[in-house]
């Protein structure tokens, strides 16, 4: 974990929209971030459900499998989009940073 040293001057940002662009930013990649450990986990879930249909194809009925292969690959579609927003929030973060002057300083 790492802690932000964040330096506010009324001077460079009167109005605070820099501020509140750098929390936006934050929050998003927080959310975001966790929506993808979310599908990830989900992903696993339903992989432990396929595999089993496939390694005991008489313990699992045909329509629990296809529903379970269907939901993996909805839940790949939106972890896959998931991604691409978290990633794009990433730089947005970035970018605010360097234009709020924030050091990162580690443990």
């Amino acid at each position: 974990m790492s802690v932000l040293e964040i330096r506010t001057a009324p001077e460079t940002d009167p109005d605070g929209r820099r501020m509140r662009a750098l929390l936006e930013a934050i929050a998003q990649v927080e959310r975001y971030a966790v929506l993808h450990a979310l599908g990830v986990h989900a992903l696993a879930a339903l992989g432990v459900v396929l595999w089993v249909g496939v390694a005991f194809p008489g313990v699992l009925p045909d329509s629990i499998r296809c529903y379970a292969l269907a939901g993996f690959a909805v839940v790949v579609g939106a972890t896959v989009a998931i991604l691409v927003l978290e990633r794009r929030w990433q730089r947005v973060q970035r970018r605010c940073m360097r234009e709020n002057d924030v050091r990162v300083l580690d443990d």
